[in-house]
C-alpha cells in the first residue's frame, strides 16, 4: 500500500504541476508577455510530461518486485528474480544484487554460489557489481579460499575499494594465517576511508597483536593513528547510525557481530 500510495501522489503532484504550467501563464499574463514566453514554458511542460511518463513506465516494469518487495514476501521475489534472470536471460546488477538478499533471507546461501557461477559466465558487469556479495557469501559458508578467489577476480576499480581490500585480508583471518592478515590490513588501513572498515581494521589488528608482535610492531602507529581519527571524526552515536545503515548491504549483516565488537573496542 505504502508504494501504491506514493506512486498516486506522485502522479498526483506531477499532473498539477503541468496544469499549473500550462493554465497559469493563460489566466495571469497578457497575450503580448505570454507569446514572449510560451516556448521557454512549453519547454518546461514537455519536460515534465516526459518525466511522468517515464515514471510511470518504470512503475508498471517494476510493479511486481515492488510488489514483493512492500509485502516482505522474500520466497516471491526470489522466484520472481529466478525466472528472470536463469529462463528470461535479463541479467542486471540490480536483480543480482535483489536475489543475493531475498536467497540470504530464506536461508538458501548455496543458491548464491550457483548465482555467482551463472552470473559470471553470463555478465561480466553484474558479476563485478555484485562480487562482494558473492565473495561474503563464500564467508557465509566458512569457505575463505573461494572468497578470495573471487575477490582475485575484481576488475582493477573495484580490487582497491575499501571493503573489497577489507574481505580480502579477512578470508586470510579465518583460515588463521595471522601473519597475513596483519600484514595486508596494516600496509592498508591508512588508506581507508570507510568508517566501519577502518573500524573492523583496527579492531582485527588490536586482537592479533598478541599472536604476532613482531608483525603489528610494523603499523602499530597507524592502528593508533587511525583509532584516533574514529574518535575525532565519529561520536559513538554517528559512527552507530551509520554503521546500522551499512548493515542494509548483505556484507555487513554477515560480520555485525564483529562490528557491534569493533565499536565497543574502540569507543569503551
Amino acid at each position: 500500500m505504502k508504494i501504491k500510495f506514493l506512486y498516486i501522489t506522485f502522479n498526483i503532484v506531477l499532473i498539477a504541476a503541468l496544469l499549473l504550467l500550462f493554465f497559469t501563464p493563460k489566466l495571469t499574463l497578457s497575450d503580448d508577455l505570454y507569446t514572449e514566453i510560451a516556448m521557454t514554458n512549453n519547454i518546461f511542460i514537455i519536460a515534465l510530461f516526459v518525466i511522468t511518463i517515464a515514471i510511470n513506465c518504470i512503475f508498471i516494469i517494476n510493479r511486481k518486485p515492488l510488489k514483493y518487495l512492500e509485502e516482505e514476501n522474500w520466497k516471491g521475489l526470489a522466484a520472481y528474480l529466478h525466472n528472470k534472470i536463469y529462463t528470461q536471460k535479463r541479467i542486471s546488477a540490480r536483480s543480482v544484487q535483489l536475489l543475493c538478499d531475498s536467497l540470504l533471507l530464506t536461508g538458501r546461501t548455496e543458491e548464491i554460489i550457483d548465482l555467482c557461477t551463472f552470473v559470471k559466465a553470463e555478465n561480466h558487469k553484474a558479476y563485478q557489481k555484485n562480487i562482494l556479495r558473492f565473495a561474503s557469501s563464500y564467508v557465509l559458508l566458512t569457505k575463505p579460499v573461494e572468497a578470495r578467489s573471487v575477490l582475485e577476480e575484481a576488475d582493477p576499480s573495484i580490487a582497491k575499494t575499501d571493503w573489497v581490500k577489507w574481505y580480502h585480508a579477512f578470508t586470510f583471518y579465518l583460515e588463521k594465517d595471522f601473519s597475513a592478515t596483519i600484514t595486508e590490513l596494516g600496509q592498508s588501513i591508512s588508506a581507508f576511508k570507510d568508517p566501519v572498515v577502518s573500524a573492523l581494521s583496527v579492531y582485527l589488528l588490536q586482537q592479533l597483536a598478541p599472536i604476532n608482535e613482531a608483525e603489528y610492531q610494523k603499523y602499530g602507529q597507524f592502528v593508533e593513528d587511525k583509532k584516533n581519527k574514529l574518535l575525532i571524526d565519529f561520536s559513538r552515536k554517528k559512527f552507530h547510525e551509520y554503521s546500522e545503515d551499512q548493515k542494509s548491504q548483505l556484507y555487513c549483516v554477515i560480520i555485525s557481530s564483529l562490528i557491534k565488537q569493533a565499536e565497543d573496542l574502540i569507543y569503551n
